[in-house]
Formats: structure tokens, sequence, C-alpha cells
């Protein structure tokens, strides 16, 4: 159970702050509805229709109480878990895909040492998941292959921030959560790291 998701509120302060407008860098957000529907269609047309020079993706890992920069992408297992409609990747139309890895389209070491000005609550991790996270990350990394493009590509993955206030979290929290200025200030620390890579 998520008891607080911050990607969305960390992406829309992202783009409110216009941090890189001095370089020339524009933020386009995007939420995903996490169905895996989404993967054969949207994640394609929101990167071609932007025309990104980067694409930094964003989930939340409940059980995680750090930052991990997902350095592996992973198809074709068969334990991806069913979306939040109950539907399975499997039973999409074209749902057996080859089990095929992609690899960080970044440098997962500048990223860590960027970050860890910010917290030191910063992780490489080579599991992203059984659910769309995987799957979008995925996605993003074979479009960039097929097309040979040389984009830099990311997936990130948050801790849930502290309970609301006046709720009761079902579970007890043995460390502080970061909060969400530290989150954001890493990941716009991210994006300084990915601007270099595209000048």
């Amino acid at each position: 159970h998520v008891r607080v998701n911050p990607t969305q509120a960390i992406i829309k302060r992202l783009a409110q702050q216009r941090a890189f407008d001095h370089i020339g860098l524009a933020i386009i957000p995007h939420i995903f509805q996490t169905r895996w529907s989404i993967l054969n269609a949207d994640v394609e047309n929101i990167i071609t229709r932007s025309n990104a020079d980067a694409v930094l993706h964003l989930g939340v890992a409940a059980r995680r109480k750090y930052i991990s920069i997902e350095t592996i992408a992973r198809t074709g297992s068969r334990r991806m878990l069913p979306d939040a409609s109950g539907v399975s990747q499997a039973a999409m139309p074209a749902g057996h895909i080859e089990p095929q890895h992609y690899k960080i389209a970044a440098s997962a070491e500048q990223i860590h040492a960027a970050i860890g000005h910010e917290t030191s609550a910063v992780r490489i991790s080579n599991n992203a998941g059984r659910y769309l996270c995987n799957g979008i990350y995925a996605k993003s990394l074979a479009l960039r292959a097929t097309k040979q493009e040389k984009r830099p590509t990311v997936f990130i993955h948050v801790p849930m921030l502290a309970p609301l206030s006046g709720t009761i979290p079902k579970t007890r929290i043995r460390t502080k959560p970061l909060t969400l200025d530290v989150m954001t200030r890493a990941m716009r620390a991210t994006i300084r790291v990915l601007a270099k890579q595209v000048r």
C-alpha cells in the first residue's frame, strides 16, 4: 500500500520551476496511466511527439527507503504483475514478448554522484521490478535502440513520502523518509547530468 506517491508532485515542481530555461531545456511532463495497454502506443507517441532530447521516467518503489537509479529493464518475463485494472501484460494483444535485457542509456555513476550531493539515500539498482515501471522503461529503451537514437533514457524509483498528517501508516517507518524538496533537487541534479549528454 503506497502511503503518499511523490512522483506527480516532483514532476509538477520540475515543470513549474523552469530551472533549465537558461540552457534552453524545457521539461515536458506526462503521467502514464497504470495500464499495460499504454505500452504499445502511448510511450512511443509521447516520446516521438515531444521530440525529446532525453527521457527521465519516475516511479515509486513502495518498499525502498532510498532513490534507485535503475540500470536494467527486462522484457518477456511471465512474472510481470497485473496492472491497476487486473490485466496482465500477457493478456494484451501481442502479449508474448521475447526475453530481452536493455541497459540504462546514461551514466548511472554520474547520476549517482550528482544525487549524492543532495542525499546519501541513493543506490544503483539492477531490479526495476515486475510492474509497469519496468515495462515502460524497456519500451523506451527498445524504441531508442530500434531507431538507433542517442537519446539518454533513465528510470529512477523514488521512495514514499511520510504519511499524510493525521493518518496512521500500515507499517512502522524505521528511517526518516526523504522529503519532497530533497527528491525534487535530486531529480534536478539528474536532469543536469542528462542535459550535458545531449549537448
